[in-house]
């Protein structure tokens, strides 16, 4: 399918690192990977020399607007309710030598774009959206007009074919301001390339002098709603019984929590990265001993969050503590795939932190549960697929049953993830990760040996077993390092579940050897 990708919002840089613009790169790399064509409109592509995605972006710039007196943010205001007439003539003159099977949109506020642009093309409307933003600008922010905004929601809500909402609270939402039946509850995903449970995080900690500590951490940018107070005064209780628990903050540290951090004296205990590239956050994540979601206490109803670092903790298959309620309290099941705490409980919050340390085998059993229900349910492929069928198919939707989330289809074949092989079977079985394995492993292909490998071409799944033992396969493609020649070898692989593989390997290269 050709698909137009609409984000009006100018908070949004595409090529940025905040979690909204890592979500439009991330869901539309999917769409691409899947043989879909992605164009993206945006008025704010970002840095240049930041991560691109790989659809076209398409910079339409903001409208000069003549100062009329009023206060910034309401200008804002206005320039943004100018730009959907400026996006919407754009995009129908783009149209006119770009056909497209289907719109797509990111739900900015004041932008009404999608809603004109299915009027005008009768093209299919999806409609993405991740907050209610008219009550957040009002509560939070500034809304300069409530009742003009509530009408340009409504018209996007009753024009979208489809709603994709990121919560179970937010499909109330949108059926309560003018949204047709088709809302679909679409939580966030990772990508499976980069968050996995075989990242490793030695690098962090020894970038940072972190070895030898208890590392408790939390990824993003610590917000209001974040509670970054609660997770202070529970890391101060458990750094006063033990001096090697560590805080890890992967992100922007805010002023009041730097103050906050120097008021309880623990700045020798807390690291703060600064802002990461997301790529780089998996090696951060797989850094900490356990990770937190925390949130500010709040009624389920209006919790309408869909944390994406959440997602990511589990994906990397590290331990993780998150507040019990909304989407977080239906994820997590206590003991299978993590631990919940009362949202604002810092002596609980604590106590679920020190139990996680304190029982690191089934600490770790919980950590590969979690790993595995995020690869199989959440991925942004299992998205962008589940969004194709429906502007494809035009599917009827319902809204989950309270207190469940819609999961995709099971994760394909490889990499396998089995409850006892772990790490060792899914790294044999990730191209990425097992093609470095090998060239370690493989006399002809290390540093002494006549080829450099380049590529695991297939990989064969001959009898597996599971939870006890797995033969593979591989098809591997190196080159002669003496005159660049091509060379393809075939070599078989083992995976077990304990030691005897490292025992086995052993015997053989003897075996070879005399």
């Amino acid at each position: 399918m050709n698909i137009l990708y609409l984000c009006a919002d100018r908070g949004i840089p595409i090529r940025g690192h905040k979690g909204a613009a890592v979500h439009v790169r991330a869901f539309s790399d999917a769409l691409i990977n899947a043989g879909h064509t992605i164009t993206i409109f945006t008025p704010r592509p970002g840095p240049t020399d930041g991560p691109a995605p790989l659809a076209a972006i398409i910079d339409c710039p903001l409208p000069d607007l003549p100062d009329d007196g009023t206060d910034r943010a309401t200008q804002r205001d206005r320039q943004a309710q100018a730009y959907a007439g400026t996006l919407t003539d754009a995009v129908l003159t783009w149209l006119a030598d770009n056909p497209c099977d289907a719109i797509y949109e990111r739900y900015s506020l004041w932008s009404n774009v999608g809603a004109r642009l299915r009027a005008a093309t009768g093209l299919p409307l999806l409609l993405e959206v991740n907050a209610p933003l008219r009550q957040e600008a009002a509560a939070h922010r500034h809304l300069s007009n409530d009742a003009l905004a509530s009408q340009i929601e409504t018209a996007q809500f009753s024009a979208a074919d489809f709603l994709a909402v990121v919560s179970e609270p937010l499909a109330v939402y949108a059926a309560k301001h003018g949204a047709n039946p088709n809302v679909h509850v679409l939580p966030n995903g990772v990508d499976p390339q980069s968050f996995h449970p075989a990242v490793r995080g030695g690098s962090v900690r020894h970038k940072y002098g972190l070895h030898g500590h208890i590392i408790v951490g939390f990824a993003g940018r610590l917000r209001p709603w974040h509670d970054g107070p609660t997770l202070l005064r529970a890391f101060a209780r458990l750094h006063a019984a033990n001096s090697n628990y560590h805080l890890l903050l992967v992100g922007e540290l805010l002023p009041e929590m730097e103050a906050d951090i120097a008021e309880m004296e623990l700045a020798t205990a807390v690291t703060c990265t600064g802002p990461v590239p997301h790529l780089a956050v998996p090696e951060h994540l797989a850094a900490m001993n356990v990770a937190v979601s925390s949130h500010a206490p709040a009624s389920d109803d209006t919790f309408y969050f869909s944390p994406l670092k959440l997602f990511e903790y589990l994906a990397c298959g590290v331990p993780t503590v998150a507040a019990a309620m909304g989407q977080p309290g239906r994820l997590i099941q206590p003991g299978h795939n993590g631990l919940l705490y009362p949202p604002g409980d810092d002596a609980a919050l604590a106590a679920a932190i020190q139990q996680l340390v304190d029982n690191p085998t089934q600490t770790r059993a919980m950590a590969w549960n979690g790993a595995e229900m995020v690869l199989q349910n959440y991925t942004w492929t299992q998205n962008a697929a589940r969004v194709v069928d429906w502007l494809s198919n035009g599917a009827p939707a319902s809204l989950p049953a309270k207190g469940q989330l819609e999961a995709g289809a099971p994760l394909a074949s490889l990499p396998i993830l089995d409850a006892k092989l772990r790490q060792r079977l899914y790294r044999a079985t990730h191209p990425d990760l097992a093609v470095r394995l090998l060239a370690r492993r493989l006399a002809a292909f290390n540093k002494k040996g006549p080829y450099r490998l380049k590529r695991i071409e297939t990989i064969d799944i001959l009898k597996y077993k599971p939870n006890r033992r797995c033969v593979l396969a591989y098809g591997l493609t190196g080159r002669d390092k003496r005159n660049g020649r091509r060379v393809r070898q075939r070599v078989i692989g083992k995976v077990f579940r304990d030691g005897r593989g490292k025992r086995l390997f052993k015997l053989q290269a003897l075996l070879y050897q005399h």
